[in-house]
């Protein structure tokens, strides 16, 4: 699907469709995936009615990709700029886009490292497939942390439960950083904001009463 603006904004953006009728909307302001339906209309993903449209400001919900930082962990502000950065259309097809952001190491004083960052897109019946690919372009090593900070749109936060993170360490960021190992299946049965290290290659199923999710 080619590149249209969106009247609502005037920003960018692309609606890929796979053959059985699902969607999914990515504006090219942060690689930023907004919204993911079925098939019959229902859309899997949460975005704020109170998110802003307007560059630099990053959008609230969907899934944010956050780089070449994310959340805190490191000298830039939170989750790094890439979310705040409009990317490039590199190829596509009717349910498939990769977008690149190709930056200098001029971004951000706190970063002088140049990098091509690509997000692919792709989505199908029942699936949304979101890659990263890090090119280092510089000469000097280059660290970061990264993420794809999916927003699900839920009835209720009691109804729903996290598996397959059981053992697992996580710092808690409402009691100060504190590292605790994970027993049993995740439950938000009260407020939850925590970063699980070392989490396993495996999938982890996100499930409700209405409907269950492997990432």
């Amino acid at each position: 699907m080619p590149v249209s603006r969106d009247p609502a904004n005037g920003l960018e953006k692309l609606t890929l469709r796979s053959e059985k009728g699902a969607t999914c909307e990515v504006y090219l302001h942060g690689a930023h995936i907004v919204s993911w339906k079925d098939a019959s209309g229902r859309d899997i993903l949460f975005t704020s009615k109170q998110a802003i449209f307007k560059p630099p400001k990053a959008i609230r919900g969907g899934v944010p990709v956050c780089f070449p930082q994310f959340g805190q962990l490191g000298p830039l502000g939170q989750h790094g700029f890439a979310r705040n950065t409009n990317f490039e259309l590199e190829s596509e097809a009717s349910n498939s886009a990769t977008l690149v952001l190709k930056a200098t190491g001029s971004e951000d004083a706190k970063y002088p490292h140049p990098f091509e960052l690509r997000v692919k897109v792709e989505v199908g019946y029942k699936s949304l497939t979101q890659e990263l690919a890090v090119t280092n372009t510089g000469d000097r090593e280059m660290a970061f942390t990264a993420a794809l900070h999916t927003y699900y749109k839920i009835s209720s936060t009691n109804q729903v439960i996290v598996e397959g993170l059981e053992g697992v360490t996580y710092t808690d960021s409402l009691a100060g950083g504190q590292q605790v190992k994970q027993q049993g299946p995740v439950l938000f049965d009260r407020e939850v904001d925590r970063i699980y290290l070392q989490a396993p290659d495996a999938a982890i199923k996100v499930g409700s009463v209405l409907a269950t999710a492997s990432v």
